[in-house]
């Protein structure tokens, strides 16, 4: 299943950071069945050092900051400081889907699990509740569910979050409540999902990976239902 998920996020990648992020991220996955932030920040210094490309300026920032030698739980905040407090971009929510994939992990589990993930690049709150909300839609898509039942249940389960992403604007936009707010717009409401995202991105890559990982946990779950209990 990582594969279609992984294939599903290119999909809608015109560049390629987010598909190496989750490429990462379900390497991490693999080998420590859960998200061990140690061992993500090891990987995500490593494609640093070796070439990393359209990450955003707030994991740039980030992990120059770590090979400067600041400590890794320190970075974050002071990246979101030297950005004016701007910390609330989309790249979490790009790259978490694989973690919905995991069968060993309990949907209970998701959305802390996202946010702790979000957390090692993006101080600002707002990108891990995104984080944590993708982690969930894709986890239910999954599970079969229809995007009516989603919406009911994410009510029910993040309600302040899923709240502000039905808040956040519907477009371009790079901020992690609007990415998503778009991309579940697409999901749900244009015949060709991805490329009506890809249309309303225009040469911004933030809501088509993240449609395209939407698409692949909902083939997923239509033609392979389950693999997962629900809780």
């Amino acid at each position: 299943m990582y594969e279609k998920i992984i294939e599903g996020i290119s999909l809608g990648d015109t560049i390629g950071g987010p598909t190496k992020m989750a490429d990462i991220v379900t390497a991490s996955l693999i080998s420590k069945k859960s998200i061990d932030v140690p061992d993500l920040v090891a990987r995500y210094t490593d494609w640093t050092r070796s070439g990393a490309f359209d990450t955003g300026p707030t994991f740039a920032l980030v992990f120059s900051l770590i090979k400067q030698g600041i400590v890794p739980d320190e970075a974050p905040r002071i990246t979101h400081e030297k950005l004016g407090g701007r910390s609330a971009g989309c790249a979490p929510a790009q790259r978490i889907a694989p973690l919905s994939a995991c069968t060993y992990v309990p949907t209970s589990k998701l959305s802390q699990l996202a946010r702790t993930e979000a957390s090692i690049t993006h101080y600002d709150p707002m990108a891990g509740n995104a984080s944590a909300i993708v982690s969930l839609i894709c986890r239910f898509l999954l599970c079969g569910w229809s995007t009516k039942d989603i919406n009911a249940e994410l009510n029910r389960l993040e309600p302040s979050a899923w709240l502000a992403i039905n808040q956040a604007s519907i477009g371009p936009g790079g901020l992690s409540n609007d990415a998503v707010r778009t991309a579940w717009f697409c999901l749900a409401k244009a015949e060709d999902p991805l490329a009506h995202a890809t249309d309303l991105a225009g040469d911004l890559n933030y809501a088509p990976p993240i449609v395209g990982a939407f698409l692949a946990a909902q083939e997923i779950g239509r033609t392979s239902p389950g693999h997962f209990r629900t809780y």
